[in-house]
């Protein structure tokens, strides 16, 4: 006997009856992209009434059907995307939220559910769409797609908010990108609300910084993390005396401590996590020595705690033989996602030359304005000191900077990209 059940309804309109067509994959979606789609299945939409998905191919096919993609469906190169400003995508925010036009009305964005239809999440758009094919689209939604929803906000060259812009649907557009391009750092849009369902104890950066002591996985017992509004947050290792983790999106859930220690070192609520080489400071007899172990920093090093300086922004003070050490993380939006910015006081008494150590990986190689390890990008503002140095150490290559302190005060600026 067959028995039914209504299960849930989902309004899929054609795209429920018709098989996507591939027709435009080459132009809409970036090569490393389409890569990672056939390869390793990244980026996958995974619907809730849908258990079907990409096979994964091996690099090489994957590769060729890229290629042969491209080849067919780019008839130009692509152009350069908008150049990013906190500003622009704080327009775009307000734009695709209900003070604009509302595109939250069918689309997730980073977690948070729309009300009505639940459509692409855009916060995964960057990392998937050529920018000029995203431009095209959202002037004619329906040249892509024949019966689509997406209505055409931006079909003429005025938009209907004339006060945001100057009223240009071109920059507008722009706008919605670099919002969009800040992926798992991307804010909710105006008048969409936290998704629901979260821990009971989720922490939640608003207007200022969290400063949270607990315990966490892969970092430990006296472990010192700070959530930022900008959606970057950090973890400072007060044992080892370093800055130990950083992640994009959601922070994190002191519902670990909230409910008793054991079993329960919790990490990062978010995604896009980093974990950084420590101890960040030595004392070597030469700049090729073996690099420290991260269990002996807190016998090179000696924590001194931490202080709150303007926007509750935290700073954290630390000595390492006579140098006094002033570390504050700090979250930049970019592009990409926002970036990590570590600024660095070292104010010595006497004397001393430290080596900081910048990055460890398989292979480090430098380009254009710094250096790189696979999808990490390290750069670096540093006066006093020279460049950086590759030193091979047992887990791979090392990037080291020598600072030579001469009974004074020198100032470093290290940015992180990935």
């Amino acid at each position: 006997e067959a028995i039914e059940a209504l299960v849930e309804l989902e309004d899929l309109g054609d795209e429920g009856r018709l098989p996507p067509t591939l027709v435009g994959t080459g132009d809409k979606l970036r090569p490393e992209a389409l890569r990672g789609i056939l390869a390793r299945g990244d980026h996958h939409v995974r619907r809730r009434f849908m258990n079907v998905r990409m096979p994964g191919f091996p690099v090489e096919v994957a590769q060729q059907i890229t290629r042969d993609l491209v080849a067919v469906d780019r008839s130009a190169p692509a152009g350069a995307p908008p150049v990013f400003s906190p500003e622009t995508a704080e327009v775009g925010r307000r734009l695709v939220g209900m003070t604009g036009f509302a595109c939250v009305t069918c689309h997730n964005v980073n977690g948070a559910r729309s009300p009505a239809i639940q459509g692409v999440d855009l916060a995964g758009a960057h990392k998937r769409l050529n920018s000029d094919w995203f431009r095209r689209f959202l002037r004619a939604p329906s040249k892509f797609r024949d019966g689509t929803r997406m209505p055409g906000y931006w079909s003429s060259d005025t938009s209907l908010f004339t006060d945001l812009l100057g009223g240009s649907s071109a920059r507008q557009i722009d706008a919605v990108w670099s919002y969009l391009s800040l992926g798992r750092s991307i804010r909710a849009p105006v008048g969409m609300a936290r998704s629901e369902g979260g821990p009971e104890f989720e922490l939640v950066p608003k207007d200022e910084p969290i400063v949270h002591r607990t315990f966490m996985k892969d970092v430990g017992g006296r472990a010192i993390l700070v959530g930022f509004p900008e959606r970057l947050h950090v973890a400072f290792d007060a044992q080892g005396v370093w800055l130990a983790k950083a992640w994009r999106g959601r922070f994190f859930d002191a519902g670990g401590v909230a409910s008793g220690r054991t079993g329960k070192f919790l990490g990062p609520l978010g995604g896009d996590v980093l974990d950084l080489p420590g101890p960040s400071f030595a004392v070597l007899p030469r700049p090729d020595a073996p690099w420290p172990r991260s269990e002996s920093g807190a016998r090179s090093a000696a924590f001194r705690g931490y202080t709150l300086e303007q926007g509750r922004r935290p700073v954290f003070l630390y000595r390492v033989g006579s140098v006094a050490i002033r570390e504050q993380p700090l979250p930049v939006l970019d592009s990409g996602g926002a970036i990590l910015r570590r600024v660095f006081e070292l104010d010595a008494a006497r004397s001393q030359e430290l080596q900081l150590l910048l990055w460890r990986g398989d292979r480090i190689e430098a380009v254009q304005g710094g250096w790189r390890s696979g999808a990490v990008r390290i750069s670096w503002k540093t006066p006093a000191a020279g460049a950086p140095r590759v030193c091979k150490g047992p887990g791979g290559d090392e990037l080291r900077l020598g600072i030579a302190l001469r009974g004074s005060r020198v100032r470093c600026e290290v940015e992180v990209r990935w």
